[in-house]
């Protein structure tokens, strides 16, 4: 393929990837969402318009890895670019709970499809271990840029209406546009093959279980910082609202930096990437909890976000790696579909768990140690995951 013609491919993979975290847009609104619908609970108002989102992302993600195997990926992007930006700016109209909740949804579709598509196009396209590594990486830093745009956006659009905020989705039109010139229209290679039995079938490998369930372990700790940073900062008398959005800022800075690093990270690291990913993340978490003061509720923050945008390239990599070429974009809508099954777990698993130490010793109130329990799993995880991949390997060799 033409460097020309790779160039144009990243720069489809790029802009699609600003809008991977657009589901976190509104959350700097969601006190204003709430006020607004005084007559429902608040938890079932986060749950409606976030959850709820994150939920249905789960099946989408796997239904979008068989799809990439009957139409183009420009067809599926567009489609998901669309329903992204309608579904995402519709309820600046609405005045019906449950109609937003119902876009919501649909907008929780647009984004699933987005996160499976842009790693499958890295996959597909860039197959040198190096340049896959620096793509990969480089696509998790535009997601993380994504996070910084839509916090900034909503955050100035709020002031003006509870329901403004959702035209911060409007950024997904230049990423629309991108799209129709930068995204190949290529047939896959199964839709050309007419005789049935000599379709590639995905062919799954130990290996590629492993990173799925490894990096869904990974998020269950990880997605601790969008739940319990706003209430761990007020337990420690830190601020309100306004610190809580500022470390949600230092993690996606730390990730942006971090992707743009990741091939040399890699590179450097080699099959130990993943085990000092983890090792630092859980730092970070471990000092946003226990430490109890601003500067370390930053600098965990943005160590952990570094962290994350090397532990997730690690998990998407190692999976499309672990099978043939013709499976690997399914293995990639699997590490997607953890992602979001590891982000839905994390309220289940981790509020639990803390609620009970918390109360058992008192030392620290339950959402720093929120961040203390998820910190630890972690570590866990990367040693685990580091352990059971070199064997595995070594018997595959």
């Amino acid at each position: 393929m033409a460097n020309g013609s790779k160039t144009s491919i990243k720069i489809g993979i790029y802009m699609s990837a600003v809008l991977v975290m657009g589901i976190i847009a509104i959350s700097s609104d969601l006190a204003n969402i709430c006020a607004a619908f005084p007559q429902y609970d608040p938890n079932l108002v986060i749950t409606l318009m976030i959850s709820s989102a994150a939920v249905i992302q789960i099946p989408v993600n796997l239904l979008t890895g068989k799809l990439v195997e009957r139409f183009t990926k420009r067809s599926l992007m567009l489609t998901a670019t669309l329903v992204w930006l309608i579904a995402g700016n519709l309820p600046y109209w609405l005045t019906n709970i449950w109609l937003i909740f119902v876009c919501r949804l649909f907008f929780g579709v647009g984004c699933g499809m987005t996160q499976v598509l842009c790693a499958a196009l890295v996959v597909q396209y860039f197959e040198d271990p190096a340049e896959r590594d620096k793509v990969m990486g480089t696509q998790v830093a535009f997601q993380c840029a994504g996070g910084i745009i839509f916090a900034l956006l909503c955050g100035w659009l709020a002031g003006y209406g509870w329901n403004v905020a959702f035209l911060t989705h409007l950024v997904g039109i230049p990423s629309l546009i991108i799209c129709l010139f930068c995204v190949p229209n290529e047939k896959p290679a199964k839709s050309l093959v007419e005789d049935k039995s000599q379709k590639p079938k995905f062919k799954p490998t130990a290996l590629m279980w492993i990173w799925v369930i490894g990096f869904t372990l990974f998020v269950v700790g990880s997605q601790s910082l969008g739940n319990y940073t706003a209430s761990a900062v007020e337990d420690m008398g830190l601020g309100g609202a306004p610190m809580a959005a500022t470390v949600m800022m230092c993690y996606s800075a730390g990730g942006l930096i971090a992707g743009f690093l990741f091939g040399k990270i890699a590179a450097a690291l080699k099959d130990k990437t993943f085990l000092v990913g983890c090792a630092l993340f859980g730092i970070g978490y471990l000092t946003i909890g226990l430490v109890g003061s601003t500067i370390a509720c930053c600098i965990g923050a943005f160590i952990s976000g570094s962290l994350y945008s090397v532990c997730m390239s690690c998990s998407i990599n190692g999976a499309a790696n672990a099978v043939e070429q013709d499976s690997s974009e399914m293995a990639t809508s699997l590490v997607a579909g953890g992602l979001n099954l590891g982000a839905t777990l994390n309220p289940i698993v981790i509020g639990p768990i803390a609620a009970a130490i918390s109360g058992a010793v008192g030392i620290f109130s339950m959402s720093q140690l929120a961040f203390g329990i998820a910190g630890m799993l972690i570590i866990i995880v990367g040693i685990a995951l580091t352990l059971v991949t070199s064997r595995t390997s070594r018997n595959r060799a």
